[in-house]
């Protein structure tokens, strides 16, 4: 959970600094909390 929630902060500010990779990274994030959630 620890490492998720590091990785979260970074991926939301590059969202906000550039939109157009925003869907890609939202992507990438839910399937980094649901890989967490497996584990």
């Amino acid at each position: 959970m620890i490492g998720a929630l590091g990785i979260s902060g970074p991926i939301n500010r590059v969202v906000n600094d550039d939109g157009e990779y925003s869907q890609l990274l939202l992507d990438a994030k839910k399937e980094l909390e649901l890989t967490i959630r497996l584990l």
